[in-house]
């Protein structure tokens, strides 16, 4: 019984071995490589967080869609931008295009779009 923390057996060695008893309650795993497969559905979850963290790159790979879903507010950010600032200036900028005459737009109203076209490349490509 890998739960009950006064069994002492220990598998043959040439097989597997048990080092401690695995407490259902927290487990961490060392390892090069874990991979998950199902033919279905694969489900994570918490009542309190989840945390995902990679030195590298995590990639999510959907054929159809990727859904993220909160009860809450999302932040997506990197070290220099968040969206939901960039998305701000957007309107901002929107609601600062200044039109002149017959419908003719003023083309230094155009300048703060650049800079935050910019800023969408560095958020999100």
């Amino acid at each position: 019984n890998l739960f009950n923390e006064n069994d002492n057996i220990n598998f043959d060695k040439n097989h597997f071995y048990i080092l401690s008893i695995i407490n259902p309650k927290y487990l961490e795993m060392a390892c090069d490589e874990i991979a998950l497969k199902t033919t279905h559905k694969l489900k994570l979850k918490s009542n309190n967080q989840i945390d995902i963290h990679s030195d590298n790159n995590i990639d999510l790979i959907a054929k159809n869609k990727v859904l993220i879903k909160s009860n809450n507010k999302i932040d997506i950010r990197n070290d220099s931008q968040s969206l939901k600032n960039i998305l701000i200036d957007i309107t901002d900028a929107i609601a600062n295009l200044r039109v002149t005459g017959q419908a003719i737009i003023d083309e230094s109203s155009r300048a703060g779009i650049y800079g935050i076209r910019s800023r969408i490349y560095d958020l999100l490509s």
